[in-house]
């Protein structure tokens, strides 16, 4: 062997091994000092890691998952699910930002799950199905126990707003507070019995919450102006209440057409304000008609932000 080419490649590799030693030295230092660190520290650490831009959190995924594997025992219950919860919900987000596919099948299935559990009552068939798929693969994870809780539930809703046929489902008895509440004004005793009824049955129904807030204030409105068709006898009063409401955006005049037929069956004998009766015939027509035009259409479950 020639010595004098065998000790310069003997110090390279030397020289080779020291380098990444040192290089590895930091990170070595850092999971034995995170191993050391409580489980208060930890969680401080991901608070601060978690705020960072989405797309740069792996230190945050980082702090969970030793979480997860040095105190899962010693978690408690409540705590434990967030942590677990919190750690698919930003593996998947990150790969969202960053365009890559490293988050874990559960992750994945978990926040697919509560992507379809948002959609109208009656139609999150979906939801359940990604929900017992996560329960019969991950079912001694503590997020496959919630997702189980929650199809139970999902499930129980959903056949209540299925049975559309029924006259006692919350869609029929919507459809008919909608027509009863066009009844003549001091006449709709009806109208507010069925809202009572729609706020007793779907009041604890989140998904019901949009249509039962919504009944809820049209009855305070129909109450208030039932008491005081009931209590004027001035056409000129209830004219003047009349063509202000008409002023209403479309979709929102239920209340001038209402009037307008009190106006009709109240006064619709007196010959000498025949013209002003027969004004109100045609105006009350051409809302009612117009109304139609612009109500929204589409599955009435749907959530919108404004009436």
């Amino acid at each position: 062997m020639n010595k004098k080419l065998s000790i310069p490649r003997l110090i390279n590799i030397l020289s080779l091994i020291v380098f990444y030693l040192l290089l590895n030295a930091p990170i070595q230092a850092q999971q034995n000092n995170n191993s050391e660190k409580s489980l208060t520290n930890l969680f401080e650490e991901f608070e601060t890691a978690k705020k960072l831009p989405c797309g740069k959190r792996d230190e945050a995924i980082r702090i969970l998952k030793l979480i997860i594997e040095k105190y899962d025992g010693e978690l408690d219950g409540d705590f434990r699910f967030f942590i677990k919860k919190r750690f698919l919900e930003l593996q998947v987000e990150e790969d969202k930002c960053k365009g890559t596919k490293t988050a874990t099948p559960l992750a994945k299935l978990f926040m697919e799950f509560k992507e379809a559990a948002n959609a109208p009552c009656g139609q999150r068939d979906k939801a359940i199905q990604i929900g017992k798929e996560i329960y019969y693969k991950f079912g001694n994870d503590d997020v496959a126990y919630y997702v189980r809780d929650k199809v139970e539930k999902i499930e129980a809703e959903d056949k209540k707003c299925k049975t559309d046929n029924s006259k006692d489902s919350l869609k029929a008895l919507y459809e008919n507070f909608k027509a009863a509440q066009l009844m003549t004004c001091g006449k709709r005793d009806e109208t507010i019995r069925i809202g009572k009824q729609i706020i007793e049955k779907f009041g604890g129904n989140e998904q019901s919450k949009f249509v039962v807030e919504w009944v809820k204030r049209r009855i305070l409105v129909i109450e208030s102006d039932d008491k005081k068709c009931r209590s004027i006898d001035s056409l000129e009063t209830l004219f003047g209440e009349v063509r202000e409401l008409a002023k209403l955006s479309c979709g929102e005049r239920d209340e001038p057409i209402s009037f307008g037929k009190f106006i009709i069956e109240k006064f619709g004998n007196d010959e000498l304000n025949r013209e002003v009766i027969d004004y109100v015939k045609k105006r009350v027509a051409f809302l009612e008609k117009d109304e139609k035009t612009c109500v929204p259409q589409g599955d009435f479950y749907e959530p919108q932000k404004k009436l």
